[in-house]
């Protein structure tokens, strides 16, 4: 969790020209680049171990509530309206005009920790020594790791709130706002933001909008989640600055994103594969050196349910997915066996015929079956003796066919020595799988028919691959930061991703972009499907090493945090 000056971590602006406002315990929407809460579900003793729902810290609610007594309106009216109320309370602060015409409530939610007064100010004049809002920052006001928006040339700020606190506060809910304004004063779009002077170099940050303008009342609604916390540390004046922009709404707009983090109970567990499940949860694989392994679902609300496997042997999984069969997949690497699990936790395992073959990734394929790759791990720097080098598919009964890699044409004698890795199953019906042994993407369609195309830059160290918004194959080049794509025809593209220490995996998101794991530097990519980075979000957790990545069925990307036995949320909406 971040320090002392964070606004929730949703932030984005609001607002509009002459208004009143009106502030309800409203969630902010996510930050990108904002450390969330943990919420820390835990388990129950059960077969399955089925963990209890994450809750809360206690509200602290007074009785009766208090409601600061409105101001009369002066005539003329002042330049700034002052009241002193307590912030551990839910309550309302309502305010009379300032000289803009701008009049407006605020009501604050009860805290879950602390208590004390704060000043509340509505004024119309910034304090002295504070800037003028030019940009809006898409994060934590704790943390300079953040996308910037340009809110236009000519901006105007409306009207400001200041809030000084006496003592720390935390709220589990920000406030909402509305605003009534004269008719004649807005126009384009508005937005609400907020700056904190301790914190000056961070700059002004997006609680909410933008909203466009077309009324006198601008309204942003109160619906507390789970996002982050709005904390206000004692001493410091919070700035909070209605602005409005004349010119049409930027674009694109970076949108603000809240990470959620889930504890995995277990004393020394070990997450690295996830995939969204036709049940509506997220599944993965714990590996615990001393309770033992288990495949385990989340549900988007974070409760965990665990399946015990039976013990031994060691499985190391690396690979999960959704089959056709409406059950979960999984690879056990070092047992050399495939598993199924159905959503009501039955498991089971089948040996691979090749003994010695260590499967890796997998995917559910277009012909009913679910497809793995078999790397040569002595190739790829794993397991010295295990690995055979192909491809797999296994129907819903367990029968398995092995498929060897096709040799890439122009390749020297006796010196193929294929090391499949990722896999992912093409728009195009086919499944694409990346090659370590011969630096290449390689395609097989289920009837078998392979096709080999080498990947442009040497010593790539292909790793996760994903069917790309734009119906073609991405995937990762770990050996030399870049992501990558393939069209169906084989035409290679690859772009640079600076500032990656080393990506794992890569995920299409519902939001039409891609998102790519860095694992030693704990942070994840936002890339648009032109190879554009419009996004770095390091996790709350650091360092938390997310592996595993996948588009959740609640509309999120959930993602394994391997390091640290979380499971990660990032909030798109």
């Amino acid at each position: 969790m971040n320090g002392s000056g964070r606004f929730g971590s949703s932030v984005a602006l609001l607002a509009s020209f002459g208004l009143a406002i009106s502030f309800c315990g409203c969630s902010g929407g996510g930050s990108n680049a904002a450390p969330a809460p943990r919420v820390v579900p835990t388990t129950q003793s059960a077969t399955p171990t089925q963990s209890a729902t994450p809750t809360a810290s206690p509200v602290r609610t007074a009785s009766p509530t208090q409601t600061a007594t409105p101001l009369p309106t002066a005539s003329p009216a002042p330049a700034t309206l002052t009241q002193t109320v307590m912030l551990g309370l839910s309550q309302t602060v309502t305010f009379g005009q300032i000289a803009s015409g701008i009049s407006g409530t605020v009501a604050f939610p009860a805290t879950s920790s602390g208590e004390g007064s704060a000043s509340v100010s509505l004024q119309s004049t910034l304090p002295a020594g504070v800037p003028v809002p030019q940009s809006v920052g898409r994060g934590s006001a704790s943390r300079a790791e953040r996308s910037r928006e340009n809110i236009g040339a000519s901006v105007t700020p409306l009207a400001y709130i200041v809030v000084d606190t006496s003592s720390p506060l935390t709220f589990q809910a920000t406030p909402g706002l509305t605003f009534t304004f004269p008719a004649s004063a807005l126009r384009g779009y508005a937005y609400l933001a907020f700056f904190d002077p301790n914190n000056a170099g961070l700059g002004w940050n997006a609680i909410a909008g933008p909203a466009p303008v077309g009324a006198t009342t601008v309204t942003l609604p109160s619906a507390p989640d789970a996002t982050p916390a709005l904390e206000l540390s004692p001493g410091t004046a919070y700035i909070f600055a209605i602005v409005e922009n004349g010119s049409v709404l930027p674009t694109p707009t970076p949108a603000p994103f809240t990470i959620i983090e889930y504890y995995v109970p277990g004393p020394s567990s070990y997450i690295e594969p996830i995939t969204a499940g036709p049940d509506g949860n997220v599944w993965f694989f714990q590996q615990d050196g001393v309770a033992g392994e288990s495949v385990d679902k989340i549900t988007p609300s974070g409760i965990i349910t665990k399946y015990a496997l039976k013990v031994p042997p060691y499985r190391d999984p690396q690979g999960i997915t959704a089959g056709p069969d409406g059950n979960i997949w999984f690879t056990e690497t070092a047992h050399s066996s495939i598993a199924k699990v159905t959503p009501g936790g039955v498991v089971t395992e089948y040996a691979l015929p090749i003994r010695g073959s260590a499967p890796w990734a997998i995917t559910g394929g277009p012909d009913g079956n679910v497809w793995f790759t078999q790397p040569d791990l002595a190739v790829d720097g794993g397991f010295p003796n295990g690995g055979y080098g192909g491809i797999g598919k296994i129907t819903s009964s367990g029968v398995i066919t092995n498929y060897a890699p096709a040799i890439p044409p122009g390749t020297p004698p006796n010196t193929f020595d294929p090391s499949p890795i990722g896999i992912a199953t093409g728009a195009d019906g086919s499944i694409w799988f990346g090659d370590n042994g011969s630096n290449a993407i390689g395609k097989i369609t289920p009837s078998g028919v392979q096709s080999t195309y080498p990947v442009p830059s040497a010593y790539s160290a292909i790793d996760g691959l994903t069917a790309g918004p734009d119906g073609n194959i991405w995937f990762v080049e770990q050996g030399v930061s870049q992501v990558a794509k393939i069209t169906p025809s084989g035409t290679i593209t690859e772009f640079p991703v600076p500032g990656a220490g080393g990506l794992t995996d890569i995920a299409t998101g519902p939001d039409g972009n891609l998102w790519v794991t860095d694992l030693p530097y704990s942070q994840i990519f936002r890339i648009t499907p032109a190879g554009t980075i419009i996004g770095t979000y390091p996790t709350p957790t650091r360092p938390s090493a997310p592996y595993g990545i996948t588009a959740g069925p609640d509309g999120n990307i959930w993602f394994a945090e391997s390091g640290v036995s979380q499971i990660g949320k990032i909030l798109l909406h």
